[in-house]
């Protein structure tokens, strides 16, 4: 399943992190990444994001390639001195922030460091009163098998000119390790409530299955000014069209039936 992340600043707002394959890729085989800040106070009017992927062993070594999927990102391409940067985006992306475009951005060899973020027309374009973005990161390949950690930072900016106060910024980060098919989720028995024959509305079923859950966690702490969560740790649980509450995810320890 699609695997979302998300990272909460003070209780405002959230930045969501999609992945297709959940926290798995194949090697050598690209992959579309999407990033979703919402922030709810109404000053918060900009949005962008910066995002790196990182080998897990060497945090020093970049994993993979970043392309840009339309206007909206761009990548940033650093010497290994961290000092001198250069920008690659497609065309339509703002000129203001990368002067030169071109339908097949990448960074050259002389510049092994990237990382993607917003593009200039990101930010002008995808504002209030929404208060929402939904960003692509583009495409990462990765050809070795080792684990990626992704480093995510969502920002959501006051209006006006850029200044550095009152922004609201969530920062996470997360790894992913290479997988296979073998990892979809697979739902092999429903237990209802007090033994019910079908489920009902405000209350609770069970879910058992295979590759449903690697960790342990409950909702106590995904509990935010009483909303309930339909999001437990990338896990999500939808009845027909309808997000369902989830209280708790359980990996089987012998890994025959995990839970949720």
């Amino acid at each position: 399943m699609p695997y979302r992340h998300h990272q909460r600043l003070s209780q405002q707002g959230q930045c969501l992190h999609q992945f297709p394959n959940g926290l798995f890729y194949t090697p050598g085989v690209k992959q579309h990444l999407t990033v979703t800040v919402a922030d709810p106070v109404s000053t918060q009017v900009v949005w962008g994001f910066e995002t790196s992927a990182r080998l897990a062993n060497n945090p020093a070594t970049m994993a993979g390639t970043f392309t840009p999927d339309d206007q909206y990102t761009q990548i940033m391409c650093s010497q290994s001195n961290l000092q001198v940067l250069n920008v690659q985006c497609l065309p339509g992306a703002g000129t203001q922030g990368c002067p030169v475009s071109s339908a097949a951005p990448a960074c050259s060899a002389t510049y092994p460091l990237q990382y993607m973020e917003h593009s200039y027309t990101a930010t002008c374009t995808r504002k209030g009163p929404v208060r929402a973005l939904i960003s692509s990161i583009g495409r990462r390949r990765q050809q070795t098998s080792a684990k990626i950690i992704f480093y995510i930072a969502g920002n959501a900016g006051v209006g006006g000119a850029p200044n550095a106060n009152g922004d609201h910024i969530y920062a996470t980060q997360f790894t992913l390790a290479a997988g296979s098919a073998g990892t979809t989720p697979t739902v092999t028995s429903v237990a209802t409530a007090g033994g019910l024959s079908t489920i009902a509305p405000n209350t609770y079923i069970s879910l058992f299955g295979t590759n449903l859950s690697t960790v342990s966690d409950v909702w106590d702490s995904h509990i935010v000014n009483g909303a309930l969560p339909t999001n437990l740790d990338g896990v999500t649980v939808n009845i027909g069209s309808v997000a369902a509450y989830v209280s708790l995810r359980q990996p089987h320890a012998d890994q025959s039936a995990d839970a949720v």
